[in-house]
């Protein structure tokens, strides 16, 4: 745990490191303060929370460069909101769709990000068009479950394509699109993207080539149709749109 102490106090600073470290120890898991985000966070007690708290807040690995402020970010695999919230402190002007499939996760998820008046919350799983989903593996823990279609309506529950959210919400680009979809990348980027994949300036995908081959070459197949640059930042394939950046 003192490891832990250091390193929430080398990245958040000496007072606030202590408030997470001491909530995180104590097993207090409400109304986390966490510095740089505008309201307090909420999460459960469970190892996948933590680390998805320590992912975003304390790494940083959705940060964006210094010079880029985006306007329109798509949060696909929003998971509690922690994305959404670190997107909407960092960027109060910018809109930000968060989708997340998940009952329980959502619920949590609508709390975390309840306080933003620029987030659009979106129960929801990703996919390359509406249609009906189920969660393949329900016993996994809670970041990461696998969906796939099903054609019976009275189970699971709905899909949401990107071109399908460009369209409601009349998106001429997306400045940020950040996946982690467990493996439904390769759904998403193998159907329909032809539509919106130029218009995104810097997209953000986590790949899960370990639970389904194929993902990162469904990937970077389609992304290698634009003129994209690459970067690898630990588990994320971030791709840049030199076209528009």
């Amino acid at each position: 745990m003192f490891s832990k102490f250091f390193l929430f106090k080398e990245k958040l600073g000496f007072s606030n490191g202590l408030h997470l470290y001491l909530r995180f120890k104590t097993k207090k898991f409400k109304n986390l303060k966490v510095n740089g985000i505008k309201h307090p966070v909420s999460c459960r007690n469970n190892a996948e929370d933590k680390l998805t708290f320590k992912e975003v807040f304390v790494n940083e690995i959705y940060a964006l460069p210094p010079s880029f402020t985006p306007t329109c970010i798509i949060d696909g695999g929003g998971n509690v909101g922690f994305t959404a919230c670190y997107f909407a402190s960092k960027y109060p002007t910018a809109k930000i769709i968060t989708i997340e499939p998940d009952a329980e996760n959502f619920e949590i998820l609508k709390a975390n990000v309840a306080p933003y008046k620029n987030v659009i919350a979106i129960q929801a799983g990703v996919w390359s068009k509406n249609i009906n989903l189920i969660i393949t593996n329900p016993s996994a823990s809670s970041n990461s479950f696998i969906v796939a279609e099903t054609t019976d309506t009275t189970q699971g529950f709905k899909s949401v394509s990107i071109e399908s959210i460009v369209n409601e919400y009349n998106l001429t680009q997306i400045d940020v699109l950040k996946l982690d979809v467990e493996t439904s990348e390769k759904e998403i980027f193998t159907n329909n993207y032809d539509s919106w994949l130029p218009n995104v300036k810097i997209l953000n995908v986590e790949t899960h080539d370990r639970f389904l081959k194929g993902c990162s070459k469904a990937v970077f197949s389609a992304v290698s149709k634009y003129n994209f640059s690459f970067e690898a930042k630990g588990e994320n394939c971030i791709f840049y749109n030199d076209n528009l950046l």
